[in-house]
């Protein structure tokens, strides 16, 4: 995956299972919660669904790989800021300027011919305004609350 990388070694077994929780939730909160500004509610539904399952330690950092998926700037937490590096090559990769952040674009293409993006990311972009039909201006607005420095 690219998350595995940018930490350059596939994670362990535990961090691993935070890195899998984490993908899984972090922006579910579009969906399950039909906010646009989605961090905050994916994180708590995180924590809340995997409280049983999952140390403190684990849902914190469940927690805050979700919150800083989004962030421009680098995590100290190594994991974290892995899944951040992927998730902008993600992203920016579907706009076609993708921010590579080292990854060599031999590996983005092939990525690209093996896992072909299907409409994703066109339903990802336009989910904010399905939330908020009425008020495409507040759902542009509120989609930006997540973007962090």
């Amino acid at each position: 995956s690219f998350t595995s990388y940018f930490l350059g070694k596939e994670p362990e077994s535990g961090a691993k299972k935070v890195l899998q929780a984490a993908l899984a939730y972090h922006d579910l909160g579009l969906w399950s919660d039909l906010k646009a500004s989605y961090l905050g509610p994916s994180a708590e539904r995180a924590r809340r669904d995997l409280s049983d399952s999952y140390t403190e330690a684990e849902l914190k950092q469940i927690e805050d790989i979700i919150m800083n998926h989004h962030k421009y700037t680098a995590s100290p937490d190594p994991l974290v800021d892995a899944m951040r590096k992927a998730d902008w090559l993600d992203f920016t990769n579907n706009l076609r300027f993708p921010m590579r952040s080292g990854m060599p674009s031999g590996n983005l293409a092939k990525a690209n011919q093996e896992v072909p993006l299907a409409g994703f990311f066109t339903a990802l972009a336009k989910r904010p305004f399905a939330i908020r039909p009425d008020n495409p201006l507040k759902a542009s607005l509120e989609v930006m609350e997540i973007f962090r420095w």
